[in-house]
C-alpha cells in the first residue's frame, strides 16, 4: 500500500467514525429537545395557574366592591363601573 492509498484509508476511516457518532449526537440532541418540551409545558401549566388564579381574584374583587358580578370579558369600559 502506497502512502496516498493509506491517507485515503485513513480518511475513510475517519469518516466512517463520524458517521458512526452521528447517531448518538442525534440522540443526544432529541434528549435535549425533549427536555426543554417539558420545561416548556411546565412553565405554560404554571402561567395558566396564575392567570386563572388573577382572573378568580378580578371575580371576588368586583363581588367584593360592587355587589355584583363582573362584566363579561371585553367589556371593561368606565361606562360599565358603578
Amino acid at each position: 500500500m502506497d502512502a496516498s492509498h493509506k491517507v485515503e484509508v485513513e480518511s475513510l476511516q475517519t469518516q466512517l467514525a463520524d458517521l458512526s457518532l452521528e447517531p448518538q449526537n442525534h440522540k443526544t440532541k432529541f434528549g435535549s429537545l425533549a427536555g426543554q418540551k417539558a420545561r416548556l409545558i411546565f412553565e405554560e401549566d404554571q402561567l395558566q395557574s396564575k392567570l386563572e388564579d388573577h382572573i378568580l381574584q378580578h371575580q371576588i374583587w368586583h363581588t367584593i366592591f360592587y355587589l355584583q358580578p363582573p362584566p363579561p370579558q371585553g367589556s371593561l369600559t368606565t361606562a360599565s363601573l358603578p
